[in-house]
């Protein structure tokens, strides 16, 4: 196994059970008789959906020691020993389009955020319509079903890397990942393989090889942003346009909140709003304050993080949460209010009856 994939893979039997993982992601466990052979000599990888290379039925490669440089041009991004897979295309829609599907070890849930990552290396073949960047796309399966399925965009430019032949071929690999979540209703489908594929633009790719290498499927828990008043001296219900509302009372000039209820996160961002509950518009003030590392803490000064000074004469404002790693959002509604302070001072004359008041604010 390549030192990387150890690693991550050591790393994953401490940190997770039942994860999901790709079976064979480094391609080692499988044996390219003569150094290039089907993709279907590696552990755990098959052909995708709608296989073709000129019109006719294709399969995509693997690429072994005694076949280095792959097509002349590209070698293993570790070194001589290690194997990766290839594929062309696409040239059109139909005509010449490859892709490889793995089968995945474990489960689908709706939540957890997954990150999908692997190598890619692309060879200058002289080609007047080789494109001067490509894409990849990865597609949530069922095994054996070309029809149902989930598109994973990877916005990642892919230049022409490797320009070398023969004796001077390189190994310019790029790493390219993307992330993403299923509802409950994609969990519901039962999803239980990868495939990756080029992605087709509308322009030719003029049959271009392109590799990839080192797979690796990751998960950790979907982030909830939980928001809650920190010092609101009570909660009223106002009308709005879409039903009534939960509004929390403040005390002028503080408003505090609380957001320590919030779940995995890993970093966090504020947003203030001046709200219309009539219209549901809202008006951001002040700065957006993120991300920031770590978690939501017990005791966000709302007032003194946005240098905000807030209206007393009814104003509805909206305090947004969002957390990462997939960014869940929670909302709080509030109004501020004046009120008399809490240093009120009372003195008591019990032997003529009388009660002074002092430091009471002026009207």
């Amino acid at each position: 196994m390549k030192p990387l994939l150890m690693f991550i893979a050591l790393m994953s039997l401490i940190t997770q059970v039942n994860a999901q993982t790709i079976v064979n992601g480094d391609f080692e466990q499988g044996n390219p008789a003569g150094g290039y052979s089907l993709l279907s000599n590696a552990t755990g990888w098959f052909d995708g959906c709608g296989q073709w290379f000129n019109g006719n039925p294709s399969s995509c490669d693997l690429y072994g020691a005694n076949n280095i440089p792959a097509q002349g041009r590209v070698n293993p991004r570790l070194g001589a020993t290690y194997n990766f897979a290839g594929m062309v295309g696409p040239n059109s829609e139909s005509d010449t389009r490859e892709s490889v599907i793995n089968e995945v070890s474990g489960s689908f849930t709706s939540t957890d955020v997954y990150t999908l990552s692997f190598f890619i290396a692309r060879a200058y073949f002289s080609w007047s319509d080789q494109p001067t960047t490509i894409q990849m796309e990865a597609l949530l399966r069922i095994n054996g079903n070309c029809v149902d399925e989930k598109l994973i965009p990877i916005n990642v430019d892919i230049p022409v890397q490797n320009f070398g032949f023969g004796s001077s071929a390189t190994n310019n690999w790029t790493l390219v990942s993307t992330t993403f979540t299923l509802s409950t209703a994609e969990f519901n489908q039962g999803f239980n393989s990868i495939e990756i594929r080029p992605k087709y633009t509308g322009v030719s790719m003029g049959v271009e090889h392109i590799f990839i290498d080192d797979v690796v499927l990751t998960k950790e828990p979907v982030s909830l942003a939980n928001l809650e008043p920190y010092n609101h001296i009570g909660t009223t219900e106002m009308n709005s346009l879409n039903g009534p509302i939960e509004v929390e009372r403040f005390c002028a000039p503080d408003v505090f909140a609380d957001g320590s209820g919030s779940v995995y996160e890993t970093d966090y961002y504020l947003e203030l709003y001046e709200f219309d509950l009539g219209l549901w518009t809202a008006t951001q003030i002040g700065p957006t304050i993120g991300p920031i590392s770590g978690s939501v803490p017990s005791n966000i000064d709302v007032d003194a993080l946005f240098g905000t000074v807030f209206s007393t004469n009814g104003q509805v404002y909206m305090l947004k949460l969002s957390v990462a790693p997939n960014w869940n959002s929670d909302y709080m509604f509030f109004v501020v209010e004046e009120c008399c302070p809490d240093e009120l001072e009372l003195e008591v004359d019990c032997e003529n009856g009388l009660i002074n008041i002092t430091n009471i604010p002026a009207s």
